[in-house]
């Protein structure tokens, strides 16, 4: 399975990245977020050498970096995983895991932070070949998870814990988390909810020994489906999304608390996260106004302004960036079209840029300030972003789309010191964590979530077909694209390009045969001796077939009868037609030539057609030719 994973999370992470230029084609800006990541790398290599980050609540997080890294000279740049690290890579990734499971895992308690990062860690790890690392024997990687699953389900909120405590407040929102067990806050639900998210992948993949234990249904319960005691976490936000007052009604999001705080930035993106993780897609109520919001106050260079900050601005800036660009990474992976005017992580960015755009207090229309909107940098004339590994930049960035990649990861990379950090200028909570945030980031991280958005059993991820369930996964042109969903089932088109949007693709789409180079097989009848002559029609061309040609009709510009011949001068044999060798000839009559017009209709074998007409000439001489007048004589009968 670990080759299976690697291919399908390559053509998963592809959905998202052509444009932003990580996976696909290289280009220059790739080759430069390439650059920048290999830095940071060798950054954090040296750290971890050093024992800098070893039993740290963020190692899992450094590990994901080193993972998800992709590799650029492999098609389709698939992340490396365990399996395509370096030896030396593996070695670090081993202790990685031995750690995590040593002092995170045992003889521990909850910690939500901590918890939702290490089951992301080990289940990327274990799904891409990581092995039960020797230093936390007797424990392995299968016991580390399903305690990690076991308590984090255990420690979430349920309706009992939504019954006002001694102070009058409720101590928990069904369906979110606090730090160390029940509570409301938004923070730490998104990585209990990731690490779970993750641990679903784990449990599906064959290559690490199913589900015995029957942990994807209390997962399922947790983030989507919820039961008779507890909402699910993406209820749990859908329930108590703060909408604005009107007209600002199509946008709302999330505060630190949830209920209880107006909306901010970084949770507003760490409650879209969570939502999709639930199964939420483009077309979701919450999902939209919370898209519109973080539209209205876009802004990928920071500070977080105060009165979308929540108090917490000065150090949120980095997982921001983290949970928005996982939120907007998973909704461009799932490939759900937008219905009628909502938008989509395309249009995040595209509103004129506002130093002073109005927040607002709740649902209410009370004002609270203002906050900066930017929009897009514009790539063609972007300088590069190296700025402290100027020697590295590969050339201009024109021809890469705006869009909230490029404004996320060049940021960025302006900031990457020259030992390969980053300079965390707007804050932080946690150095590594950030550290790791921003690099993740440049990398495009699933952070190996299992989002399966058609229920069918099967992550996204690894599913050849994820807006269908498709459990057996048919894919009779081999294209990697389930025939539940392939615009062309029998024939291979793994870009499913549609022209036309008619949901057949261009590359099995039966288009009409063309006429407009037809031409008669003979055009000239001569000499003139009133025998017939046969005549069909060449020229006609079809992309996907042969045509079948049928004459329709013939008209002349001289009538049957002025030859002094009382007979018809063209008879039709289906695809062609005998034309008779002939023209006005009497010295009172003489005619200036005769111009037969041939009606023709060709039609192909998906029963699309063209018709046209093509003219054949009887001259009066060879020499002088013939002269068209109006062809309006039928030449099958006589006057």
């Amino acid at each position: 399975m670990v080759g299976r994973f690697l291919k399908h999370a390559a053509t998963a992470v592809a959905l998202v990245t052509m444009t932003a230029s990580i996976a696909g084609a290289q280009t220059n800006f790739a080759d430069d977020v390439n650059s920048a990541l290999d830095h940071f790398l060798d950054y954090a290599r040296a750290q971890i050498d050093g024992n800098q980050i070893s039993c740290t609540d963020a190692e899992g997080l450094v590990g994901l970096t080193i993972m998800e890294k992709h590799d650029p000279t492999v098609p389709g740049n698939p992340i490396l995983g365990y399996s395509n690290s370096s030896a030396s890579d593996k070695t670090r990734l081993q202790r990685i895991a031995s750690e995590v499971i040593n002092c995170h895992v045992v003889g521990q308690t909850f910690y939500a932070y901590r918890d939702g990062i290490d089951m992301m860690f080990l289940a990327l790890y274990a799904r891409t070949g990581g092995p039960d690392p020797a230093a936390a024997a007797p424990h392995t990687v299968r016991e580390a998870m399903d305690t990690l699953v076991d308590r984090t389900y255990a420690a979430q909120s349920k309706d009992a814990d939504e019954v006002p405590d001694y102070w009058g407040s409720a101590p928990g929102t069904s369906g979110m988390w606090a730090y160390t067990g029940i509570g409301m806050d938004s923070s730490t639900t998104q990585f209990a909810v990731g690490g779970l998210a993750a641990a679903k992948g784990y449990y599906l993949d064959a290559c690490c020994g199913g589900d015995p234990g029957s942990r994807i249904a209390n997962i399922d319960v947790a983030i989507t489906t919820g039961d008779a005691t507890r909402h699910s976490s993406r209820a749990a936000y859908a329930n108590h999304i703060v909408t604005l007052a009107s007209p600002n009604d199509d946008q709302g999001g999330w505060g630190y608390q949830v209920p209880g705080y107006d909306p901010s930035m970084q949770q507003t993106a760490s409650g879209l996260w969570v939502s999709i993780l639930g199964g939420g897609d483009v077309n979701d109520p919450a999902v939209q106004k919370a898209l519109r919001w973080q539209q209205k106050y876009y802004n990928y260079t920071g500070p977080i302004a105060p009165p979308i900050g929540n108090g917490w601005q000065g150090n949120s800036y980095g997982y921001f960036l983290f949970s928005s660009s996982k939120a907007y990474a998973l909704l461009e992976a799932q490939g759900t079209a937008p219905s009628g005017g909502n938008i989509t992580p395309h249009d995040i960015g595209d509103i004129a840029a506002d130093p002073n755009v109005t927040t607002y207090q709740g649902n209410t229309s009370t004002t609270t300030g203002t906050a900066p909107r930017e929009t897009h940098i514009d790539p063609a004339t972007a300088p590069c972003a190296l700025v402290n590994h100027a020697a590295e930049c590969h050339g201009s960035y024109a021809g890469e789309e705006k869009r909230w990649y490029f404004d996320y990861a060049y940021t960025i990379m302006t900031r990457q010191a020259a030992n390969g950090s980053f300079n965390l200028v707007n804050g932080y909570w946690d150095f590594w964590s950030d550290q790791a945030y921003h690099a993740l980031v440049l990398e495009r991280s699933l952070a190996g979530a299992c989002v399966d958005t058609d229920q069918d059993g099967i992550c996204d991820g690894d599913d050849n077909c994820t807006t269908v369930p498709n459990g057996n996964q048919a894919d009779q042109d081999h294209d990697g694209v389930g025939d539940a969903c392939d615009n062309c089932v029998s024939t291979s088109n793994p870009d499913q390009l549609d022209a036309d949007h008619n949901g057949v693709g261009d590359a099995c789409q039966n288009t009409a045969p063309v006429c407009t180079a037809a031409v008669p097989t003979v055009t000239t009848l001569w000499p003139v001796d009133k025998a017939l002559v046969g005549v069909g029609i060449t020229g006609v061309t079809d992309a996907e077939s042969g045509v079948t040609i049928a004459i329709t009709g013939v008209k002349s510009d001289e009538k049957s009868t002025l030859d002094r011949v009382n007979l018809p001068d063209a008879f039709i044999l289906g695809s062609t037609v005998n034309l008779r060798r002939d023209r006005g000839i009497a010295s009172s009559l003489p005619g200036n030539g005769r111009v037969y017009r041939i009606s023709f209709t060709a039609t192909d074998a998906g029963a699309l057609s063209c018709s046209g007409t093509v003219d054949v000439n009887v001259p009066r001489t060879l020499a002088t030719g013939t002269v068209v007048d109006s062809v309006i004589y039928d030449a099958t009968t006589t006057p």
